[in-house]
């Protein structure tokens, strides 16, 4: 399999910028639904540490559902975490460690700041590769660049407007953010993300091409939160890195894309 759509540097580029990005107890059986958007004139204000919570040992657990493409309908489980808060310079950042059953990608800087969040590698320099992935004001149709992808693609980041978004956690009013990856070949692929204030990623659905055989094909995974704990993190057991799994990186979707 290869992609016909980026280069293998350029997909390791794009799997190490996205975040889902990514969040209260209980975990009812309901199927996730999202509203209608709402007002479009509504305006986001609010601390962006309200829409993605760094307090440490906070724990997120998602259900993956691959909704399109090879493997349609399968389940499989991924836990994020906060394990610290470090001091870079004059700066602070959250460490969020990740897990999807027994493959552990490298852990995720993030930066919050009142005006944005953004994510890094946490094992890249301090001024490596990054994304901002939340950006004030918030108000739907505001748009701006995402990560300078090599070899002629681009992203655009985009506010779609608010919503009620319900998963196997609850019901929240979230906010959509979209990714729009434009390929140099013409072709796009859009990642979609609902943000809840005071939770975080609620709901994900990531999408990508790839040509097996000659022909394109089509890819899309769902995460859903099932349920958001204080004081969870670490597991019981620890956060010893896994050995690496052949599937999860397999191909650019949640698993491979999500949080660098």
């Amino acid at each position: 399999m290869r992609s016909g759509k980026l280069s293998s540097s350029s997909l390791t580029l794009l799997w190490c910028g996205l975040a889902f990005i990514f969040m209260a107890g209980g975990c009812r059986a309901v199927s996730p639904v999202s509203g209608s958007l709402k007002p479009a004139n509504r305006l986001f204000t609010a601390s962006q540490s309200s829409w993605y919570p760094t307090e440490p040992g906070l724990r997120w657990d998602y259900v993956l559902r691959d909704i399109e493409g090879t493997g349609t309908g399968q389940e499989r489980q991924m836990m994020f975490g906060i394990a610290e808060r470090q001091a870079v310079g004059s700066a602070t950042c959250a460490v969020l460690q990740r897990r999807y059953g027994n493959f552990e990608p490298p852990p995720t800087r993030i930066w919050v700041t009142p005006d944005s969040v953004k994510l890094s590698r946490l094992n890249s320099p301090v001024n490596g590769p990054s994304i901002t992935i939340l950006r004030a004001p918030w108000q739907s149709g505001a748009s701006w660049p995402g990560r300078p992808l090599p070899d002629g693609h681009s992203e655009v980041i985009s506010v779609i407007g608010m919503r009620d978004t319900e998963v196997p956690a609850g019901r929240f009013e979230t906010w959509q953010v979209d990714h729009l990856i434009r390929y140099a070949d013409g072709n796009s692929d859009v990642l979609s993300y609902w943000y809840a204030a005071g939770v975080g990623c609620v709901r994900m659905i990531e999408r990508a091409t790839l040509y097996v055989g000659g022909k394109p094909v089509k890819l899309a995974t769902e995460a859903c939160l099932t349920r958001f704990q204080a004081k969870a993190w670490p597991p019981q057991g620890g956060t010893q890195p896994s050995p690496l799994q052949p599937s999860p990186l397999s191909r650019p979707s949640v698993e491979g894309s999500l949080l660098f």
